[in-house]
């Protein structure tokens, strides 16, 4: 008995033994076989480095590619809102320069000084271009007899005298411009009383004629309306006094090179000619006569 369970002791202890050297041979190997691993792994990378380089760079290009592509196509969707955000700024300014100028026209023509009566009746129109007309120069505005419009009266602009009302309608009527070689009007010289007609001559520099004192006129004269004959109201501003190459004096109109679309028109009636104490006579008669024959 003793002898049987000293050889199983032993047996025990050399599997003991046993099981310990295996184990410890497993542990270092496994621990050899990692760093093998390990330094084949790195080994590998190394080599395979350049070559996954290589192959990185068409797949880099394709992405900032797609990305490039991605930010022009939105580059150009701001570009197109951007254009249309413009164009209709642009069409607001336009329509805000022409409400301005608007308004500065009507100011200026509403608030214009000359000599005419502050209490005279002025109206505000619109003068727009004529092609076909009896006169060379001329103009259509649009008003008319419904605004109490009459023949001779005064069309001014912001810059002075453009013309006079030669035919009045219903709605519009044509003005007469101070250029056209049908107009003429008594003017004068506001530095020395001058007086003279301006005769238009289809050109921009209508001539000084039947002057009452040539003397009295020079290059640089201010030239008003002066009201004789009462066909229009005194102190309209017309132009100034040049010479031309011949030594004649001719006038350069404050309208020339001017836009004209809004004018002036002044309600101006002429001096009315006394009527005789034989016509008033006559009259009387003539009316005493028609009464009896009524009976």
């Amino acid at each position: 008995m003793l002898g049987s369970n000293s050889n199983s002791t032993k047996a025990s202890n050399i599997a003991l033994i046993t099981a310990l050297i295996l184990a410890g041979t497993l542990f270092i190997s496994d621990r050899g076989s990692q760093t093998i691993f390990l330094q084949t792994r790195s080994n590998v990378e190394a080599i395979a480095s350049p070559g996954i380089k290589f192959l990185s760079i068409p797949i880099s290009m394709l992405k900032n590619v797609s990305s490039a592509f991605v930010e022009r196509s939105k580059a150009l969707s701001e570009n197109k809102a951007l254009r249309d955000e413009l164009y209709k700024l642009r069409d607001y300014q336009k329509e805000s320069r022409i409400m301005e100028l608007k308004l500065s026209r009507l100011e200026q023509l509403l608030n214009s000084s000359n000599e005419t009566k502050k209490t005279s009746v002025q109206t505000v129109a619109r003068s727009y271009g004529e092609v076909n007309s009896p006169f060379v120069r001329s103009s259509l505005i649009d008003v008319g007899k419904k605004s109490n419009i009459q023949k001779g009266y005064a069309v001014s602009t912001v810059d002075g005298l453009y013309g006079h009302v030669q035919r009045v309608g219903k709605n519009s009527s044509r003005v007469l411009l101070i250029s056209d070689i049908n107009s003429r009007i008594s003017v004068m010289s506001l530095r020395s009383n001058s007086r003279a007609i301006l005769a238009g001559n289809n050109d921009d520099f209508p001539n000084l004629i039947f002057a009452s004192n040539y003397e009295g006129w020079i290059e640089g004269d201010t030239v008003l309306t002066s009201g004789d004959g009462g066909m229009l109201p005194p102190g309209l501003e017309v132009g100034f006094v040049i010479k031309e190459a011949t030594g004649k004096l001719v006038v350069d109109l404050n309208t020339n090179s001017k836009t004209v679309d809004w004018i002036l028109v002044t309600h101006y009636s002429p001096i009315e000619t006394p009527i005789s104490q034989t016509e008033i006579q006559g009259n009387s008669t003539h009316d005493l006569a028609s009464i009896l024959k009524g009976f």
